[in-house]
């Protein structure tokens, strides 16, 4: 598994970035051309933004969880969850996330690949 600090600077996946209160920081040209956004219209605003309301309470309390016990309860591997695209239309991508500290504080990368239509 790649760690944050590779995932923050890849070029060649989809990489979000967000920090500890759930505002995304950057998001790399890859990611802002397959999903469709710009950074202008992410960056500053909460992750949650991008992704399907089903899944936005128990990201929060993840996080929550994460920030209080600094204990990891995601699996190893990819997550294949939905992500919105900018057009509002959800994608089944799979998701691999990362979590590091940047100036003593938490912050969470994300490569999020689209799956193909079979799920694969």
């Amino acid at each position: 598994m790649e760690t944050y600090e590779e995932l923050e600077c890849m070029q060649d996946a989809p990489v979000i970035v967000a920090d500890h209160n759930g505002l995304i920081c950057s998001i790399n040209r890859c990611f802002a051309e397959t999903f469709n956004w710009k950074e202008e219209q992410l960056v500053g605003n909460l992750l949650t933004d991008i992704m399907p309301a089903k899944y936005r309470d128990s990201h929060s309390m993840g996080i929550s969880r994460f920030l209080t016990t600094e204990s990891r309860t995601l699996p190893e591997h990819a997550l294949n969850l939905d992500v919105l695209c900018g057009d509002g239309t959800p994608l089944k991508s799979s998701h691999t996330i990362v979590a590091g500290k940047k100036d003593g504080k938490w912050r969470f990368a994300g490569k999020i690949v689209p799956l193909a239509k079979d799920g694969q």
